[in-house]
């Protein structure tokens, strides 16, 4: 529940963690814990894992500050189910995240960034290098996974930016930052400060958006 765990992990070194094909085994793993104001992982180095990177799954207020992800099979950093909130992803680096085949299907696009709910603080990262896209921004029409459980009406399509800004995403194999597929949210929203170069096919790219500023 709420506040029933503290981690602070910082100035640790993930080498090959992650069990492939095995849901839920991933490199680090904030699995369903709540709110979690006093924990945090920083200055972090993962790298060479076999499913996925860090996932925030369930989890709100976790400081996700500082890390280095380098060569990830499916999505480096990952928010998973809709209902998270309030996450400070901050100042982390992520290159080379290279198709999963035994996961979700968007693991076979792979983002260094997956993003399905915008109430969280996205700032200052960097996206290099992946296989398919930098940052993935895809909100769900309802929440999914395992929260499809929890008591909530929640629905990250219609949920405005809480912010969004100073991020970098370059050299990816497909699109810098993509929004996809729906995205209206219920209030004015605007992403901010987005600098993307040498993307292979675009540096942005939104499919079916409506109240949002770049």
């Amino acid at each position: 529940g709420h506040e029933s765990l503290r981690v602070r992990m910082a100035n640790v070194e993930v080498a090959n963690g992650g069990q492939a094909f095995r849901l839920g085994r991933y490199a680090v793993h904030w699995h369903m814990i709540g709110n979690v104001r006093n924990s945090f992982q920083r200055n972090c180095s993962i790298h060479n894992s076999w499913n996925r990177g860090t996932a925030i799954h369930g989890t709100n207020h976790l400081r996700l500050q500082n890390n280095f992800i380098y060569t990830i099979m499916g999505h480096s950093f990952f928010i998973e189910d809709g209902t998270e909130e309030h996450n400070r992803v901050e100042g982390n680096l992520a290159i080379k995240s290279v198709p999963s085949m035994n996961l979700l299907n968007t693991d076979q696009t792979p983002a260094c960034f997956w993003i399905v709910t915008m109430r969280n603080y996205i700032l200052h990262n960097h996206a290099v290098a992946s296989r398919r896209y930098g940052i993935w921004l895809r909100p769900e029409v309802s929440v999914t996974g395992t929260s499809v459980n929890t008591p909530m009406d929640v629905h990250p399509i219609n949920i405005p930016v809480l912010q969004i800004q100073g991020n970098e995403v370059h050299s990816n194999g497909k699109y810098g930052m993509r929004v996809f597929d729906i995205y209206k949210p219920n209030a004015p929203s605007v992403i901010r400060d987005t600098f993307t170069w040498r993307n292979g096919k675009a540096g942005f790219t939104a499919t079916v958006i409506g109240q949002v500023g770049f």
